[in-house]
């Protein structure tokens, strides 16, 4: 083989493997790009499958409830707005009753549409994060430690697969913020309400962004007032359109929404 050319090829292949190594990032390098990509988004849409089982302990005996929760949507994280629809299926008793919905963030009001009944109430910080789900998960990797596994590559793209290992009043928080809405009176200790947690993210090579991901979460939960309730939650997220323009509009429609604050207020005076 003519010399000229094995240099050529020494050479290709130094730069190949220098290229490479350039490549293997530790876990603390990963995870400061992961926290700039992800922390720097402007807009996205979301995909979110979420199934919960619950069992209650009552006189009677345990009582199973079973959720299975989609929704898609859209998330302007710069000017804190977000544009969701939903579909809640229940599983109770042999019934499975199924529930569509809307919500939408704007100006500072949540709106949610269901049985074609709008509702608003003032939205807070705790409101928006429990809708900015890539805020959240930049809190849990930030939180504690990632671990590497098995690379993957699928719709073109090649992904590194991370385990996160958050600090556990990160993951309390977060508990809390997923159960807000049904336990928000309750005194509950969230902290050992955790009994297990785990959460896998996707990311993308070129961008370090999180493309996917999945949590898993277990938890028992003894309110003051009422019996021990064992929950098991799995969170499947897909984030796609990322960084693209999003037009959320409210609709005309719900310009006429009741504000929960009015209804509570009547359902009061009701009462008395």
């Amino acid at each position: 083989m003519n010399l000229k050319l094995i240099t050529l090829c020494l050479l290709i292949i130094g730069i190949l493997i220098s290229s490479g190594c350039t490549q293997e990032l530790t876990a603390s390098q990963l995870q400061s790009r992961l926290n700039q990509a992800n922390s720097n988004l402007n807009t996205y849409t979301i995909d979110m499958k979420m199934s919960m089982n619950t069992v209650t302990e009552t006189p009677a005996g345990a009582m199973e409830l079973k959720y299975d929760i989609t929704s898609k949507g859209d998330i302007d994280r710069a000017n804190k707005k977000m544009a969701l629809q939903w579909n809640v299926k229940s599983f109770i008793m042999g019934m499975s009753p199924q529930m569509k919905m809307e919500t939408y963030l704007v100006d500072g009001y949540l709106y949610t549409k269901s049985n074609d009944r709008w509702i608003k109430a003032r939205s807070d910080d705790d409101m928006w994060a429990q809708q900015d789900k890539m805020a959240e998960l930049v809190e849990l990797i930030e939180s504690g430690t990632i671990e590497r596994l098995e690379d993957e590559s699928f719709d073109t793209n090649s992904y590194y697969v991370l385990k996160l290992n958050p600090d556990s009043g990160k993951i309390a928080e977060y508990a809390l913020r997923q159960q807000r809405s049904a336990s928000s009176s309750q005194n509950i200790d969230y902290d050992n309400a955790v009994q297990s947690y785990s959460s896998t993210v996707w990311v993308n090579k070129k961008t370090f962004v999180i493309e996917k991901s999945k949590t898993e979460i277990k938890m028992s939960i003894s309110p003051e007032s009422s019996k021990k309730v064992d929950m098991d939650t799995v969170i499947e997220l897909q984030i796609s359109n990322i960084n693209k323009e999003v037009n959320i509009v409210l609709p005309k429609e719900a310009n006429n929404a009741e504000d929960i604050a009015d209804i509570g207020k009547e359902s009061m005076y009701n009462f008395k």
